[in-house]
């Protein structure tokens, strides 16, 4: 499996997972969609009913926001209104954007676990991208470590929601 950037933030993990796909639009085309990702920003692009069901308070946009196009190391990008946020680690547009989480590096509690979600975007052939996403976790051997950062139920909810995301940013960025 190839490195992409933000690999060494969780650099031996318990679990891992990368889905890619490919869109007919330049990396700058793709973008703005990644860039605003998050809860009060831009949504996830998934199954919105799903998202407010488990409380997440989700808006999807179809359109680009300016006021969240800039995301900056150290930012926050919150999955879930009562959740710690995810602390924005790597921004490198139109190419890559990483957070890290840990209930840990915000005081909320122990530290029982990390996980990355990393967003990467390639250039491809004829103008087009393969966008990427990838996400690494370890955690303690607890049972709320396990069910927040560990393999099962998560990577069943990743793996549904994260090719919705990916279909609707390629769908999004095509439209461009």
């Amino acid at each position: 499996m190839d490195a992409l950037p933000g690999d060494e933030l969780v650099a031996e993990p318990k679990w891992t997972y990368t889905l890619a796909v490919g869109i007919d639009a330049p990396p700058e085309a793709v973008w703005p969609w990644i860039a605003q990702v998050g809860q009060k920003r831009g949504g996830f692009y998934t199954y919105e009913t799903l998202e407010n069901l488990a409380g997440c308070k989700i808006t999807n946009t179809t359109e680009i926001l300016s006021e969240h196009q800039h995301p900056s190391v150290g930012g926050e990008i919150y999955l879930h209104p009562t959740a710690p946020p995810m602390r924005i680690e790597i921004v490198e547009p139109p190419h890559a954007l990483v957070v890290l989480g840990s209930p840990a590096d915000f005081e909320t509690e122990e530290s029982w676990g990390m996980s990355t979600w990393q967003f990467v975007v390639r250039p491809g052939p004829d103008g087009s991208s393969r966008f990427l996403t990838r996400g690494r976790s370890d955690y303690s051997s607890g049972w709320k470590a396990r069910v927040a950062f560990g393999r099962f139920p998560i990577e069943a909810i990743t793996y549904v929601m994260s090719r919705k995301m990916m279909l609707e940013i390629k769908r999004l960025a095509e439209l461009s």
